[in-house]
């Protein structure tokens, strides 16, 4: 967000830098014996995900052994019509669940609406966020991820 809106105390990781420790991970990973490869991006933007899948495809291509999934994580959720956000209703029922003590709603405006431009919130209003719904959440993510990895196995015993 910092190059892009000039935001405060927002620290912004280079694509180069996000391309080399994904390498270097799946490299050693790799070297290690395994053969299924999980990147999940979560508060993920768009620049950062193209980097991945980059690194991601020219991993797999070089590994033709190696089965990946690589992905943002509200693409496990697009048969149940919950879309990401930027620190929004998603992902802060997400962070209420994992982390309620860095959660203070208090914070939010109470007399306008949230903006992308003047709060860094962009998606589903906070305000309504929940540690039950970022548990429904998290479960579906979960839930979702393991059938495709499942799947993978199925491919390399296969």
């Amino acid at each position: 967000m910092k190059p892009y809106l000039g935001f405060k105390k927002t620290i912004e990781i280079s694509r180069e830098t996000i391309q080399a420790l994904a390498r270097e991970y799946l490299e050693q990973l790799y070297d290690e014996g395994f053969r299924i490869f999980v990147i999940l991006m979560g508060h993920y933007g768009a620049e950062h995900v193209k980097a991945l899948k980059e690194v991601a495809e020219e991993f797999l291509k070089n590994h033709p052994d190696a089965k990946g999934i690589f992905a943002p994580d509200p693409t496990f959720l697009a048969k149940y019509n919950i879309p990401g956000g930027h620190a929004d209703f998603y992902e802060t029922s997400l962070m209420m669940f994992f982390r309620p003590e860095l959660v203070d709603l208090s914070l939010l405006p109470r007399d306008r609406e949230i903006t992308i431009e003047e709060d860094g919130i962009g998606g589903g209003d906070p305000r309504n966020a929940s540690i039950e719904e970022g548990k429904r959440i998290a479960e579906l993510i979960v839930e979702e991820l393991a059938k495709e990895v499942e799947s993978l196995l199925g491919e390399l015993k296969g």
